[in-house]
């Protein structure tokens, strides 16, 4: 990748974009559904869901594969391609990471600050799957296990898709 992934931890997951996409953080933080809001505190976090994400890949024709968290210890796809979501104290507590390798005991990621860290094993399985603790029996998934590589999207998307696409932009941009 041309760009490197050192944005300051409020700009995770635009950063994160950034880093796999391989186009500079203003053309991420540019195309972010409702305008990026830097407020520098919890809000910044509200401001960054996994459909936020999705709506940023769409505007750049690609689309979001998910991946699930035994293709990320099985190395299944290439160095730098995967971003993940870590939940912390609580569902609003995340942080958004690129995955860079998996060895015995631990996860390597790039964390955002410049820096890659090392993750145990237990403790990043424990970060992935945090979010469904949170809300075990209510049913309810805010911001749930999410980790995905970008690819190719297809040339043209049905009218359905279109409709819906323009909706959750609409919505994205209304929910404040």
């Amino acid at each position: 990748m041309t760009y490197s992934y050192d944005q300051n931890t409020r700009r995770c997951g635009p950063a994160a974009l950034s880093f796999v996409l391989g186009v500079p953080l203003d053309e991420v933080l540019s195309r972010w559904p409702g305008g990026w809001k830097d407020t520098g505190d919890w809000r910044d976090d509200c401001n960054d869901w996994p459909d936020d994400h999705r709506i940023v890949i769409e505007s750049f024709g690609k689309q979001q594969k998910m991946v699930t968290l035994q293709e990320i210890f099985n190395g299944a796809y290439p160095t730098g391609t995967i971003v993940v979501l870590l939940h912390f104290k609580n569902v609003f507590q995340k942080h958004w990471v690129v995955w860079e390798e998996t060895t015995t005991t631990h996860v390597r990621v790039h964390w955002g600050n410049g820096h890659i860290a090392n993750i145990p094993a237990h403790d990043f399985v424990d970060l992935f799957m945090a979010s469904e603790t949170y809300f075990k029996g209510i049913n309810v998934k805010l911001a749930g296990q999410c980790a995905y590589t970008i690819v190719d999207a297809p040339p043209r998307l049905s009218w359905w898709q279109r409709t819906r696409r323009k909706i959750l932009g609409w919505w994205a941009k209304v929910r404040w």
